[in-house]
């Protein structure tokens, strides 16, 4: 019994030894995966932290760029309004053109054909400076570039600008 409680002893030492050793290993492998879990928490904590700098970053910039566009859309639309007050009184100055071009034409039409063809665009014009402006003010509104341009009507104002020109020298 003697040696059968020996040999219990001596299994159970070596059980025991071999129980420590694995133990050990265990323990090891364990702190190994601990220290590994400690670098990938530490790492995960540097990722959140440079995530939040940059949905910061990204945060500022979208503010930024929203300030931007409100300014932008701001000045668009002062810009649309400058240029519907501009067009508007672009078609109230052509509205004006067209009726003055309408009496002139009216005049042109209602005059006797003999007698001082001068009067028709140039009334009120009594000395050479004057003639120049008024030429040029009608040049301005007849030429056939333009919108409301007529060639025929451009022919007779520099007629009655070259007659006026040898009164006025």
């Amino acid at each position: 019994m003697l040696d059968r409680h020996a040999a219990d002893q001596n299994f159970s030492e070596a059980e025991m030894k071999e129980t420590k050793r694995w133990f050990f290993q265990e323990n090891i492998r364990l702190e190994q995966q601990r220290k590994e879990l400690e670098e990938r928490q530490a790492q995960f904590e540097q990722q959140k932290k440079e995530f939040q700098r940059t949905q910061d970053k990204a945060d500022i910039q979208n503010r930024m760029l929203r300030r931007q566009l409100d300014n932008e859309k701001k000045l668009f639309e002062m810009k649309w309004k400058v240029l519907e007050d501009e067009l508007r009184h672009l078609a109230e100055d052509k509205q004006r053109m067209e009726e003055e071009r309408k009496s002139y034409q009216a005049l042109k039409d209602n005059r006797p054909q003999s007698g001082v063809h001068y009067e028709m665009f140039f009334i009120g014009v009594n000395n050479r400076q004057t003639l120049k402006k008024r030429y040029k003010d009608l040049i301005k509104i007849f030429h056939p570039d333009n919108l409301s341009g007529d060639k025929t009507t451009l022919q007779e104002i520099n007629r009655e600008y070259d007659t006026l020109k040898q009164i006025f020298i």
